[in-house]
């Protein structure tokens, strides 16, 4: 009999494997999907599943998160989403973005007022679960981190059932407890037969600010003993840190530092490789002379401002995570490593050659309106495909952010109409520095969009001087040309 694929609908065999898997949203595109579980409350699952989403965006990923923690979604805080934010189509909701570009989906940003108590039975609160699975339209997503409510039932089995999960990270923390928590969920992974990637330890230890001593308020941790018995492994130990909930609080966990991201990020969570990079220029000299560079353990990598662009997400820069100097000849920044050697694939790489394009025609606003709200709309006068250029204001200050959000036609309230965008978010945002890192002028280098209308927001002072459309056209050479006798075709 040839291998099961759990899809029954065509299957003759009555095996009892039927699959419950939920299909995802016909818009969506989504690679891996990552649970992260604990066995009990409290332990810091939400922290988590935020430093592990903002670790693998800064890394290069597109990352998501679906907050299936229902009566207690906590996700939203601690990126500073607001309840009420979600809009859809008729293709479905579209996710909250947050500063850095990871889609959000929870409950409390459709609900008007984040206090109010969700007191739902269990099949309700699992097909909500459900349908932020199949009726939100999720990007272009490498990696969704399901943020999961604690404990072994109703929600936890929905996701494991339904969704096609990866595998999933156990968070536990250092009490003798933990043992027999950790137990349950690793059982409940075996019985359904998903990997446990590995286990986090939160409240592992406190750093004395005066002396730096570590002091382990819970005693030893016998994480590493308890890992080893269930043959996976320790991903990161997490400290008691002030600094962690504060972020949390401000909404600006994205912004979090601390070497104990790097105990997460270079750990197993990676199992599905990083992005690779294979170089070769080849350099012909004036006077004969050729010479080969290509890609090596030489080459120094570094993680940019640029922290996400796409084509239908728009562009993110970060100026926070500028890297000053990082062009300079001479000048090897210290956010610089040493680039890492991997194994060639096994096919041949085909190089994939894109026509060039060039900046043209560059358009004034014909009027600008500001909404009550403190957003500024800008017409052009005419549909555009390209990007816009913006003299930022100098009164930016660190964790500020313009956004601007790009289309075509209005709707009757005077708002932007995302009826021609589709599922594209079209929208480039900069996050302010506060300092010098800061630039003066600032237009999107990895997209486009076709607009003729902008909505900008955070920037309530714009002036028709302060922005500019910027039309891009493929510049290729003119291989022949078409006339006839109207004049009007011509």
């Amino acid at each position: 009999m040839a291998e099961c694929s759990h899809d029954c609908s065509n299957c003759s065999s009555k095996c009892g494997k039927e699959s419950f898997l939920v299909p995802a949203n016909q818009a969506s595109k989504i690679k891996h999907v990552i649970g992260v579980v604990s066995g009990k409350g409290g332990v810091g699952k939400s922290l988590v599943t935020s430093m592990l989403t903002v670790t693998m965006q800064r890394r290069g990923y597109k990352c998501a998160i679906l907050d299936a923690d229902i009566t207690g979604p906590s996700i939203p805080k601690a990126f500073g989403l607001k309840c009420g934010c979600i809009e859809g189509s008729d293709l479905g909701m579209f996710p909250a973005l947050t500063k850095t570009g990871i889609e959000v989906m929870s409950l409390n940003l459709l609900v008007d007022d984040e206090t109010k108590p969700v007191v739902w039975r269990g099949p309700v609160i699992a097909n909500t679960v459900k349908q932020f699975w199949s009726d939100v339209v999720w990007n272009e997503v490498d990696y969704m981190f399901v943020d999961m409510p604690p404990g072994t039932g109703d929600v936890p089995l929905t996701v494991f059932q339904s969704l096609p999960i990866d595998g999933i990270v156990i968070v536990t923390s250092p009490q003798e407890l933990v043992g027999m928590i950790v137990e349950k969920a690793v059982n409940m992974a075996s019985l359904m037969n998903i990997d446990v990637l590995g286990l986090v330890e939160n409240y592992s230890y406190i750093v004395c600010p005066d002396c730096g001593k570590v002091i382990r308020p819970y005693g030893e941790s016998k994480i590493e003993e308890l890992a080893k018995s269930y043959s996976t492994d320790v991903l990161a130990q997490l400290p008691i840190d002030s600094n962690l909930a504060s972020l949390c609080d401000k909404g600006v966990i994205e912004l979090y530092e601390g070497e104990y991201v790097d105990l997460i990020k270079d750990r197993k969570i990676e199992f599905f490789g990083s992005p690779c990079l294979s170089l070769i220029l080849h350099l012909q000299y004036e006077n004969g002379e050729d010479e080969v560079v290509s890609t090596d353990h030489s080459w120094l990598v570094g993680y940019g401002a640029i922290v996400q662009a796409n084509l239908f997400n728009g562009e993110t820069y970060d100026a926070s995570a500028a890297i000053p100097h990082w062009n300079e000849v001479g000048v090897t920044p210290e956010a610089f490593v040493h680039a890492t050697e991997v194994e060639a694939p096994s096919e041949n790489v085909k190089t994939s050659i894109e026509q060039p394009i060039r900046a043209g025609e560059c358009y004034r606003p014909k009027s600008i309106l500001r909404h009550g709200d403190g957003t500024v709309l800008v017409d052009f006068g005419q549909n555009v495909a390209g990007t816009v250029r913006v003299n930022l204001p100098k009164s930016l200050h660190g964790g500020d952010r313009v956004s601007i959000f790009h289309g075509e036609i209005l709707e009757t309230d005077g708002r932007i109409s995302g009826a021609t965008i589709r599922r594209a978010q079209n929208r480039d945002t900069y996050l302010a520095a506060g300092d010098e890192r800061d630039l003066a002028v600032w237009q999107p280098k990895f997209t486009y969009h076709g607009f003729r209308y902008v909505e900008v927001s955070g920037y309530p002072t714009l002036t028709k001087e302060d922005i500019t459309a910027v039309a891009f056209y493929n510049d290729v050479a003119l291989e022949s040309s078409f006339t006839c006798g109207n004049a009007t075709v011509n």
